[in-house]
């Protein structure tokens, strides 16, 4: 597993770890951390976002207090999560 999976892999973990509450995006990638434990850059952050919405891995719900996005795991996300 190269690294970019590996990213991937722990960023859909992330999301499953916050369960039906959902995370908020800017909390979700400050975590996300490169093998090396440096942040990821705002292209590499792109990156992995884009591949995860994209692949309809995660979806969002608004907050019905203060109107954020909140990120959760979609079926599609836990089957591409267990198959890594």
């Amino acid at each position: 597993m190269d690294e970019k999976q590996q990213l991937v892999k722990d960023t859909l973990n992330l999301v499953k770890a916050s369960g039906g509450t959902g995370v908020l995006r800017t909390k979700l990638m400050a975590t996300v951390r490169k093998l090396d434990g440096s942040r990821l850059t705002p292209e590499e952050e792109d990156e992995i976002w884009c591949m995860i919405v994209g692949r309809n891995w995660i979806t969002w719900h608004m907050e019905p207090i203060f109107h954020n996005k909140r990120w959760t795991l979609t079926e599609a996300g836990l089957l591409a999560l267990e198959a890594m």
